[in-house]
C-alpha cells in the first residue's frame, strides 16, 4: 500500500476532517478532536506545563509546576460574547458596538417606503390622465398602482421586523464517523458563545447569528434569513413590479406631451419633481429587476448569497451539467431539486405563495435535508483507487471524486426527493399502510385457499381409502 494512503488510513476515524467543498480542501489534515502535535521522534517541551480548567466563576492554571489560583470573575469568561473581547463597553451576549441608531435605521426605512408612494402619486394625479378616456384601463391601472403599494408596505413589514437568530439550544447528537463538520452539525460561534447551526452565519450588524443568512441587507437594516427570505424575495418582486410600471407610464407620458403643440403644458414644480424622481428611479429599477433575477436563482438552486461569494456556482434549472474550471467547482449538497426547492421556499404554499408568511422548518432551521454523506470507509475506498505520487494523496482529485460521487447519489435520489417532509410525506405514509394492508388482506385470502385446497385434498384422499376398504370388504 502505498505510504500516502498508509498515512490517510492511520487517522482516528472520530478525529478526521476532510471537507468536501473545493474551498476547504486546504483543511483536509485537520483534527476536529484533540490535536496531537508531534515533530519528528521526539516531543518538545517548552519547559513550562499549561493547564487550563475554565469555569463560570475563575480561571486556574498551572505555569513552570507552581500553581496558580486566580479568580477572573465573570466578566472574563463573557469576553467573547462581546465582539471576542474588542470591545469594552458593557453589551448584552452577541450584541455589535456596529448596531444603527434608531434614528438611521428610521430615516432608511423612510426613504425606502418613499420611494414608491412618490410613484403612485405621480402616476394617480398625472401620468394616468392618458389613460382617462378608457375606463377599463384606467380602472385596472389604478387598481394594479395600489395593491403593489399595499403589498409593498406588509412585505417590507415583514422584512424589518421578522429576526432569523436560533434557539438557543444543545447541539444535537451526531455520527463520530462522518467526515465533513457540516452533517457533524456541532459547530460553535466564537463570538456568541454558542452552537451555530449548520448554515448560520454570525452577523457582527445584527449582533447575533442568523439562520440560513442570505445577507445583510441596509434597505431592510436587517438580515435576510431562514424566516424573512421569502417576505424580502416578495419584497423585491413587487417593488419591480412597480417600478417597472412607473417607467412604462413615463415613457408613455413623455410620448402623449411630446405629440402636443405645447410641451410645458403643466407646472414648472411637476416637471422638476417629474424628472428627480425619473433619475432616481431609473437605476433603482435595474437594481431591482436584477436582484429579482438573482434571487430567483438562489431560490431554485437552494442557495444563499454568502455561499456565492464563497464560490458556489448557480445553474439552470433543466440544463446540463457542465463541467466547471477547478477553482470555481463547488457541490451544493442542499440542492434537491426545482419543485423541491421552491416547495420548501413557500412553506408548500400553492394558492397563497404570494403573501410574506413567515417561514418556519419542522426542526426550526436546525438541520436540512442533505445529499448523502461520506464516513471515512467511503474516503478509504476512494483513495484506494487513485494513483498516490511522491508527494502523496492529490487533494483536488480526493475532492472531485467526492463531488462526482455526490452528483451521482443526488441524481439517483432526485425522485425520492419530492417526498421528504409535510403533506407529501404523510400522504406517501398513508399509501405506504394502504399497501401494506392489501398486501396481508391478499395474504390471508391466499392462505385460506391454500387451507380450502388442503382440505379438499385430504377429503378426496379419505374418500380413496374408503372405496378401497369396501372393495377388500366386498373380496
Amino acid at each position: 500500500m502505498s505510504s500516502g494512503y498508509q498515512q490517510l488510513q492511520s487517522l482516528d476515524e472520530s478525529s478526521v476532517h476532510i471537507p468536501i467543498q473545493q474551498e476547504k480542501t486546504q483543511e483536509l489534515s485537520t483534527f476536529i478532536g484533540k490535536e496531537q502535535h508531534s515533530h519528528g521522534s521526539h516531543n518538545h517541551d517548552h519547559g513550562h506545563d499549561h493547564s487550563h480548567s475554565h469555569s463560570h466563576g475563575g480561571h486556574t492554571h498551572s505555569h513552570g509546576g507552581r500553581p496558580c489560583n486566580s479568580s477572573h470573575g465573570v466578566a472574563q469568561a463573557a469576553v467573547p460574547q462581546a465582539q471576542g473581547g474588542k470591545c469594552g463597553h458593557n453589551h448584552a451576549p452577541g450584541q455589535s458596538c456596529r448596531t444603527k441608531s434608531n434614528s438611521q435605521k428610521y430615516f432608511i426605512r423612510f426613504f425606502t417606503m418613499f420611494m414608491p408612494c412618490n410613484c403612485i402619486v405621480l402616476e394617480y394625479f398625472w401620468l394616468n390622465d392618458t389613460l382617462k378616456g378608457n375606463d377599463f384601463e384606467y380602472q385596472s391601472s389604478t387598481a394594479f398602482m395600489l395593491v403593489i403599494l399595499f403589498l409593498c408596505f406588509v412585505t417590507y413589514y415583514q422584512c424589518i421586523s421578522i429576526n432569523n437568530n436560533p434557539t438557543k439550544r444543545q447541539p444535537p447528537p451526531c455520527d463520530p464517523s462522518l467526515v465533513d463538520p457540516l452533517y457533524r452539525n456541532d459547530s460553535v460561534c466564537k463570538e456568541c458563545n454558542a452552537w451555530k447551526p449548520m448554515r448560520a452565519k454570525h452577523c457582527r450588524t445584527c449582533g447575533g447569528c442568523q439562520l440560513r443568512m442570505d445577507h445583510h441587507c441596509p434597505w431592510i437594516t436587517n438580515c435576510v434569513g431562514l424566516r424573512n427570505n421569502r417576505s424580502f424575495y416578495l419584497f423585491t418582486i413587487y417593488m419591480a413590479a412597480g417600478a417597472v410600471q412607473y417607467c412604462y407610464r413615463t415613457l408613455i407620458y413623455f410620448q402623449y406631451l411630446n405629440a402636443l403643440d405645447n410641451f410645458w403644458i403643466n407646472s414648472s414644480f411637476f416637471y422638476l419633481y417629474w424628472l428627480a424622481t425619473t433619475v432616481i428611479l431609473i437605476p433603482i429599477t435595474i437594481m431591482l429587476v436584477g436582484l429579482t433575477v438573482f434571487h430567483s436563482m438562489l431560490l431554485v438552486n437552494n442557495a444563499t448569497t454568502l455561499d456565492i461569494m464563497g464560490g458556489l456556482s448557480l445553474s439552470l434549472p433543466f440544463s446540463p451539467q457542465q463541467s466547471l474550471p477547478q477553482n470555481k467547482r463547488s457541490v451544493n449538497l442542499f440542492n434537491r431539486g426545482l419543485i423541491s426547492n421552491v416547495r420548501d421556499f413557500f412553506s408548500g404554499d400553492i394558492f397563497l405563495f404570494w403573501w410574506p408568511f413567515t417561514t418556519y422548518t419542522p426542526n426550526d432551521g436546525t438541520s436540512y435535508e442533505m445529499a448523502p454523506p461520506c464516513s471515512f470507509n467511503e474516503i478509504q475506498n476512494i483513495v484506494q483507487k487513485q494513483i498516490v505520487n511522491e508527494d502523496g494523496i492529490d487533494l483536488n482529485q480526493l475532492v472531485t471524486d467526492f463531488d462526482r460521487r455526490i452528483e451521482a447519489e443526488k441524481e439517483r435520489l432526485k425522485e425520492c426527493n419530492l417526498q421528504v417532509d409535510n403533506k407529501i410525506f404523510e400522504l406517501w405514509k398513508d399509501l405506504q399502510a394502504q399497501k401494506e394492508e392489501q398486501q396481508k388482506k391478499e395474504a390471508l385470502i391466499q392462505l385460506k385457499q391454500q387451507q380450502q385446497q388442503q382440505q379438499q385434498n385430504q377429503g378426496q384422499a379419505s374418500e380413496a381409502v374408503v372405496q378401497n376398504q369396501n372393495e377388500i370388504n366386498i373380496f
